[in-house]
């Protein structure tokens, strides 16, 4: 091997052995071939328009030789079978079904449009064979999935530092123009790192609260919390538990989420469970969650569907992007869902591992990413909502944003933050978030 005249005087001056000089070229080599072949990869898909249709009985197999090689290498790379169930499937590549003679395997990963089509946690985990009731693996994925994301949680979600103050603002003034001079007790339920609590003690005068109550299931999460809010409140109560809460019906009058009820395989059930710690007049600060209407929305979701292809192309030539991937690949970067995923096989909760994209499907549950996943029912629509609840709650406010999808407007090129204000004005009410105030119904059910 005849090694780089650069790397010989690098290695000269820092006076390396031969080996370590024939040592980093391999390394440098070995790098470079390995982006090749993620760039031939990307090439093939988009350029042949092969598809790769991975299911649970059989793999199907377009026929030509460009089609093979793109199996092989996505097969492997992207959507891996179990060790144990790679033997089970004999690919054909002339177009015709595979020969199956022993049982269906069983994938670690669910394609999207099977990710659409399905609309509750218990028939994704399906195929992963949970061995205990599907409501505590949500609540323990969700768990393992915070307590990986906590410390980066607020870095990496720029919209609760930049875009979601003004709006608590405005939901904390309507909520004083509701009810002037009351003494608060609050009910922080989901409070995560702390952001609302904070916003209350922002715009709410420290002498009207009387108590504060910080829940999460995240342990991890609420001491981030406690170490956010005991230096401004220090008589705040932070539990892990609702049987922690104070004993009796009809304690707090407000109730707060942010970000919460999409996680929650039943925010209705959750709703009725904490309304008998509510006064009868309680009001509920909702914040931050999908709405369906945004994908449902034609003209929203084709903008969103072109910025996201343009999005993607410029992700080709991001050194980020190719560093994030081999970091995943490498195991030297984890993320909350892989974490997550290892740790529900880990503790015996699911038989076989399931991909990122599945558990974060799971821990996401009622958020849609496609106009496929909000016409199955993923995402909530507000004005469903109104109508579901109207036995004990009353819409007082609400305001609809995030006009380009997931993707935080003030970060967007200037053509697409001038898409996104054009879709704000023309359909305000379909926006990707929204956030909104509501009070208990005076009904005999409340």
């Amino acid at each position: 091997m005849v090694c780089h005249p650069d790397l010989q005087r690098l290695h000269r001056e820092k006076g390396s052995s031969d080996n370590q000089l024939r040592c980093t070229e391999r390394v440098c080599i070995e790098i470079i071939s390995f982006i090749c072949l993620c760039r031939k990869v990307l090439r093939l898909k988009f350029k042949e328009r092969q598809i790769v249709e991975t299911r649970a009985s059989e793999i199907n197999v377009k026929s030509s030789a460009t089609g093979f090689v793109t199996c092989l290498i996505l097969g492997r790379i992207l959507t891996p079978l179990e060790p144990s169930d790679r033997s089970h499937h004999k690919v054909r590549i002339d177009g015709t079904e595979s020969d199956r003679k022993s049982p269906r395997p069983i994938l670690r990963s669910i394609s999207a449009a099977m990710i659409a089509s399905l609309t509750n946690a218990e028939t994704l985990l399906e195929p992963f064979s949970p061995q205990v009731p599907t409501a505590e693996v949500v609540e323990a994925l969700n768990r393992w999935y915070h307590k990986s994301e906590v410390l980066t949680y607020d870095r990496e979600h720029a919209e609760i530092k930049c875009q979601l103050p003004p709006i608590w603002k405005q939901m904390i003034a309507r909520l004083r123009e509701q009810s002037p001079g009351v003494a608060w007790r609050i009910l922080d339920f989901g409070c995560g790192t702390g952001f609302e609590a904070e916003q209350l003690l922002n715009h709410l005068k420290p002498d009207g609260i009387v108590e504060l109550w910080c829940y999460d299931l995240s342990p991890e999460m609420l001491d981030c919390c406690r170490s956010r809010i005991l230096p401004r409140y220090p008589a705040a109560h932070f539990i892990t538990s609702l049987d922690e809460l104070p004993a009796g019906e009809g304690h707090f009058n407000i109730l707060t989420t942010n970000s919460v009820l999409h996680h929650l395989p039943s925010p209705q059930q959750t709703l009725m469970r904490l309304q008998s710690k509510l006064s009868s007049n309680a009001f509920w600060l909702a914040g931050h969650e999908p709405s369906s209407r945004f994908y449902k929305n034609e003209s929203c979701s084709s903008s969103y569907d072109r910025f996201v292809s343009q999005h993607r192309r410029r992700r080709w030539l991001s050194p980020s992007a190719y560093f994030g991937f081999l970091s995943r690949k490498a195991g030297i970067r984890r993320t909350p869902s892989q974490a997550a995923a290892t740790a529900a096989c880990a503790t015996g909760m699911l038989k076989r591992e399931p991909s990122p994209k599945v558990v974060s499907r799971i821990v996401d549950l009622h958020v849609a990413h496609s106009r496929a996943e909000a016409m199955a029912g993923r995402g909530f629509d507000l004005e469903q909502m109104e109508r579901q609840l109207a036995n004990n709650w009353r819409l007082h406010w609400s305001q609809s944003y995030s006009f380009m999808g997931a993707f935080y407007e003030r970060n967007l090129p200037e053509r697409w933050r001038k898409e996104a204000e054009r879709l704000a004005n023309q359909f305000p009410r379909d926006g990707a978030n929204f956030c909104s105030v509501w009070q208990r119904a005076s009904s005999p059910d409340s």
